[in-house]
């Protein structure tokens, strides 16, 4: 009985070997591994939103931070309020981010829809910021169902 163990051990070992050698010296040209690859969208254009005045010559400052979906075109398809420093400024925000376009993420060398976060200024010297902390979630083309990325 040892002895049958042994050589069907020897044979499965000998088979794998055999199997490992033949793959190993296959140089099929359209082998690639499988890998994502996944760029996210950037911000091409962008339009500043209207001042918002709250009483005659005060304007409101701060920041609506949104959740924007981004095409697989790069155009916006949809704008969510995250945050918003005041109600007044968020109709401004809006209007400004529907005419945002965007360098459309790629996944797998494919454009596709994504939600990214961005902080909208209201007031002097401040900047338009991507959220980093913020997960990229893409729509997956296939399915089109949202998957996070970080």
């Amino acid at each position: 009985m040892k002895k049958t163990i042994f050589w069907i051990t020897i044979f499965i070992l000998s088979t794998a070997v055999m199997v490992v050698i033949t793959e190993a010296g296959n140089t099929d040209a359209t082998f690639e591994p499988a890998s994502a690859t996944y760029i996210p969208p950037t911000l091409e254009t962008s339009v500043k939103p209207e001042p918002v005045s709250y009483a005659p010559g005060r304007y409101i400052e701060g920041y609506v931070t949104v959740e924007i979906k981004v095409g697989a075109s790069g155009d916006v398809e949809g704008v969510k309020v995250l945050y918003r420093t005041s109600k007044l400024a968020v109709k401004s925000a809006i209007r400004a981010i529907e005419q945002w376009h965007f360098k459309p993420a790629i996944l797998n060398d494919e454009p596709i829809g994504v939600y990214v976060a961005y902080s909208v200024p209201f007031g002097n010297n401040l900047q338009i910021f991507a959220n980093d902390n913020y997960a990229d979630r893409i729509l997956d083309p296939a399915t089109n169902e949202q998957i996070t990325m970080r």
